[in-house]
């Protein structure tokens, strides 16, 4: 019975497998039996050393991994371990699955050794199999399905049969890569009645278009780079996707001016020396760098990347912040005026860049001095050499002189000053200096520490003449109009801007439905109003404090010694009201101010006071989310890093810039944002706008200065971009009604 049966199933075998073939054609021509014997060879062998190498038996393995769909293939395991047949039935290959997973194989892993010399599945391909090749073909095979009929099968109505496509993977020309194919693949899986995945799950999935170029994106930047993505971007063709993606790219998060270019390219080369006992003042960063004392030959020896300062320079560093930061300078100790914060912070940040130039290797990316770091002390400061090298290397990296240079000698000249510098009052630390081959001799140091004082004065006289020279050489490599441009170009630039605003509250979401990105919405919002109507610097706007309706306002002599503002309810006008005393500006000493506060009455234009009341009653309690709460009118989400409420600087500028990324720059592709042409830019352009607009509409400069609390002399030089033939235009309004 046994025999019989093994006879009728090896008939079934061939029947099935080669249909119009008769074994006494096959036996004549010689040519597949050789070949199956080749396939069945490297799959016979495969299960071989398997089974051996686990010790298994066909009996114990038939046992592990036998049910009721496969109890009658034991017959059929014993023939594959012995050689005497291959797999070719729907059943033999549920068995074969089941020896995969019992020795934790890939799948495919026997179909592609089976396959591996078939004629049908490496003609015209000089590629190896793959596993999915292999699947296919093993399928199609057990089915008796060629390329058209399987194609004609699977086609829907009205559709063209995919012929070449199938023929294309069975003969491993190509591999199923279009999001479209993989479509194709689930209607052969249906077909052949298999698992959802068993092909496809072979291949690895095609990203998004969009996922691809999300690589590419800052992290920080990516949910602005697919808020300018097109919702039917992943149907569009590849050249479209790719000018879509180089738009995003050059107009809203990379560097889209002269100027951005340049800061990104050398903020890439990190040589900054860092001081964390003063990370309270400044953001905190891990040093990376590495630091080389000796080499073999000259000019490797130095700093590579941002290095922490050693101990020595770390601690003159805190005296110095000390003596400029305190409410009284020490004992015995004169200074000029006392600094405030940001000041100490920006100084931080310049003498890190200066003695991280001192130290950064000759050979490494910032190609500094390479003095070692155990020599770096402020006294290097008095010595003019110091200087001209310092300048020198700066006009090597940016090709020319900027502002920055002049304001790092002004610093230099202020330490060095008679009675009241710092280092001038520290003669101790001219000790510390040591001679730097080919900029600082000995003789220079043994000058030094001869007469202190005589020797600061010359070096107070030598840094008086470089800044005169600066003065005539200097260029502005920043021009603060470019970004804003197409804005002043306006007739009306505020109110151009306006259309930010109203952007903004198009796309403001439900409070209800998305209470998260109400809130977002709501904040800038009222970020970018009150940057319009205040027309104050950005550390005003965010250090503004609030006082809720019905509660009593802080007094005068508390916000002056907090140096901030107050958004308060006045119930005398019954209205809003922005109060800030003289002192928390930074041209308090103005003749603008003259002593006296800045109070401005918000009108309730536009439903203002609806939406900060809401704002105040909801969407800020939102986003503090259990933070503990600055008194802010401005507050960070809880999402948000670092987690903490309050914006410093940078968090200040970043959530300014992105609402101008998301709302304010045109996309001719989607057609959503406020201004053609428009480029990131920071709050502090708003001041810009606001000077040009009542420019072009009054032709006043003394009201422009009002607009921004400064003097005529400031707005003329930094502020206005009011052109020549603007003048003539405005001036001829007032001729031509003669004529009329």
């Amino acid at each position: 019975m046994r025999d019989q049966s093994s006879k009728a199933e090896n008939k079934q075998y061939r029947v099935s497998a080669y249909p119009q073939r008769s074994r006494r054609r096959e036996k004549a021509k010689g040519v597949a039996t050789a070949k199956e014997n080749s396939s069945a060879a490297q799959f016979h062998e495969a299960l071989a050393k398997l089974m051996n190498d686990h010790g298994d038996t066909c009996a114990a393995l038939f046992r592990a991994i036998s049910d009721a769909s496969t109890k009658k293939q034991f017959g059929a395991l014993k023939d594959w371990r012995a050689g005497r047949n291959i797999p070719r039935h729907q059943q033999s290959l549920a068995l074969l699955e089941k020896i995969e997973v019992h020795y934790d194989l890939p799948k495919g892993y026997f179909a592609q050794k089976l396959a591996a010399n078939h004629p049908t599945y490496k003609r015209n391909s000089n590629s190896d199999v793959n596993a999915f090749q292999a699947a296919l073909n093993l399928q199609m095979r057990l089915h008796k399905d060629s390329s058209p009929s399987l194609a004609r099968t699977i086609a829907r109505k009205g559709e063209p049969e995919k012929t070449g496509t199938i023929t294309n993977w069975k003969t491993g020309r190509t591999l199923p890569r279009e999001r479209g194919n993989f479509e194709i693949i689930q209607r052969i899986e249906l077909h052949y009645n298999l698992s959802p995945g068993y092909l496809s799950d072979l291949i690895a999935r095609p990203e998004s278009a969009a996922k691809q170029a999300l690589k590419h994106v800052n992290p920080s930047m990516r949910s602005i780079f697919c808020w300018h993505l097109p919702t039917d971007f992943e149907t569009r063709g590849t050249e479209e996707q790719q000018e879509i993606v180089s738009w995003i790219f050059k107009n809203v998060i990379g560097a889209t001016t002269e100027y951005g270019r340049y800061h990104s390219k050398i903020t890439q080369q990190g040589f900054s020396i860092l001081f964390p006992s003063l990370s309270h003042l400044v953001r905190r960063r891990a040093g990376e760098g590495s630091v080389i004392e000796k080499a073999a030959f000259i000019g490797k020896p130095g700093t590579y990347g941002t290095t922490v300062a050693p101990a020595r320079l770390a601690a003159e560093m805190e005296n110095f912040i000390h003596f400029r930061t305190s409410l009284l300078p020490p004992a015995k100790f004169r200074r000029h005026y006392r600094w405030e914060l940001d000041t100490a912070r920006m100084a931080i940040r310049h003498f890190g860049i200066f003695f991280g130039a001192l130290a950064a290797a000759p050979q490494s990316s910032a190609a500094g001095l390479g003095i070692p770091l155990k020599n770096l002390t402020f006294a290097l400061l008095a010595h003019p050499p110091i200087f001209d090298w310092f300048l020198s290397w700066r006009q090597r990296r940016r090709g020319f002189f900027t502002t920055s240079e002049k304001m790092f000698l002004y610093s230099a000249k202020a330490i060095l000053r008679s009675s009241s510098g710092w280092l001038r009052q520290h003669p101790e630390l001219a000790k510390r200096v040591r001679p730097i081959p080919k900029v600082l001799s000995s003789r220079d140091i043994a000058r030094a520490n001869r007469n202190w004082n005589t020797f600061c004065d010359r070096s107070v006289i030598y840094i008086a003449d470089r800044t005169a020279e600066l003065r005539k050489s200097s260029r502005i490599h920043r021009d603060p109009f470019e970004a804003i441009l197409p804005v002043l170009e306006a007739d009306a630039p505020l109110a151009y801007y306006k259309k930010i605003a109203d952007e903004i509250l198009r796309h403001a979401p439900d409070d209800e439905q998305d209470p998260l990105n109400a809130a977002l919405s709501a904040r800038s919002y009222l970020l970018v109003r009150f940057a319009m109507q205040l027309g104050v610097r950005q550390r005003n706007l965010r250090e503004l404090l609030i006082c809720h309706r019905g509660h009593k306002p802080t007094s005068v002599s508390a916000l002056e010694n907090l140096k901030r503002g107050e958004l308060r309810w006045n119930e005398r006008e019954g209205s809003w009201e922005v109060f800030i005393p003289a002192v928390a500006f930074k041209n308090a000493g103005s003749s603008f101010f003259r002593g006296k506060p800045y109070r401005l009455i918000l009108r309730d234009y536009d439903g203002l006071y609806a939406r900060i009341e809401r704002y105040l009653d909801r969407h800020r309690r939102y986003l503090l989310a259990g933070m503990r709460d600055p008194a802010t009118f401005f507050v960070r989400s809880a999402l948000s890093s670092p987690r903490t409420a309050s914006y410093d600087i940078f968090g200040f500028y970043a959530i300014w810039k992105a609402i101008i990324q998301k709302y304010g720059i045109y996309n001719p592709y989607t057609g959503t944002g406020a201004i053609p042409g428009l480029l990131p830019h920071g709050p502090h352009s708003v001041r810009d706008i606001i000077a040009t607009h009542i420019l072009k509409q009054t032709g006043s400069y003394e009201l422009a200065s009002f607009a921004l609390q400064d003097t005529v002399e400031s707005v003329v030089r930094h502020y206005a971009r009011f052109l020549p033939h603007e003048k003539v235009a405005r001036a001829a309004e007032v001729l031509d009604r003669v004529w009329l």
